[in-house]
């Protein structure tokens, strides 16, 4: 990890990369959530606990997409573990009560 991303963690607060923390994680030993509860839902398949908020509140692909503010395509993509799950969309859908 490189002095830039601790000091914009620490001054700015800049989430680190989810790389860097499980280099660290690995060489540590430590659990991912030792950081921030981000980063274990990051590298434990975030799409599964989404799907799971998705049916538990009754949400079509378009309310879901709304609360979010993302398109239906990019839902689509998280529900699938196509693409990461962005910090900004982990704290919406945390504010919703999904993790």
């Amino acid at each position: 990890m490189h002095w830039d991303t601790i000091e914009g963690w620490e001054v700015h607060n800049i989430m680190p990369k989810p790389q860097s923390i499980r280099k660290l994680c690995d060489y540590f030993n430590l659990p991912y959530n030792y950081f921030h509860e981000y980063y274990n839902i990051y590298f434990n398949n975030p799409g599964d606990k989404i799907k799971t908020w998705k049916i538990k509140n009754k949400l079509t692909y378009g309310q879901a997409c709304k609360l979010l503010g993302i398109t239906h395509s990019c839902f689509g993509r998280l529900l699938n573990n196509k693409i990461n799950l962005s910090y900004y969309i982990y704290a919406e859908l945390k504010k919703l009560g999904a993790f």
